[in-house]
């Protein structure tokens, strides 16, 4: 996998996923990207690969603090919200969507808003009325594979509206 093919993967997810709120590239290297998605109840989920080794992680950030987590750094494994410190095995990798879809179960049970469908139900409808997706065009320049994602990021900052 390369950078260009994870950040096409999760803004793509983020996208149609019901919790997400925004999505923003944070950070970009030769190698490597890291994706901040905020959630509805303002928590985020960070989510980094590296296409030069290989690691994938990501974290459900509360608080400046990680309370859920999963990566591949010495194998597959979960940070689990009862102790987030921890390491789990995971008998496979772990994608996002996967990661995702837990959030989502983690979030319905603590009762916060969630549509009527998620990522879950393989379906989804009925979503928050405005998202957006926030990319700096310095961030698109330094990687020329970005330019042919987002081409029109190149005129400036820009916000982009999902009615």
């Amino acid at each position: 996998m390369t950078t260009t093919e994870f950040a096409k993967e999760v803004f793509t997810i983020c996208a149609s996923c019901p919790v997400i709120v925004s999505t923003t590239i944070t950070g970009l290297g030769v190698t490597w990207i890291r994706i901040r998605a905020i959630l509805v109840d303002s928590s985020f989920i960070e989510a980094f690969f590296n296409e030069a080794t290989n690691k994938t992680a990501y974290a459900l950030v509360k608080g400046n603090k990680r309370i859920f987590g999963a990566d591949n750094t010495h194998g597959w494994h979960w940070h689990p919200f009862a102790a987030p410190d921890t390491h789990i095995p995971a008998p496979e990798p772990i994608s996002f969507i996967q990661f995702l879809q837990e959030v989502e179960s983690h979030l319905q049970a603590n009762h916060l808003p969630r549509p009527q469908q998620s990522l879950s139900d393989g379906v989804h409808i009925g979503h928050f009325a405005y998202r957006h997706f926030v990319l700096q065009p310095e961030i698109v320049q330094a990687r020329p594979a970005y330019q042919n994602l987002c081409p029109f990021l190149l005129q400036g900052p820009q916000i982009l509206d999902d009615w």
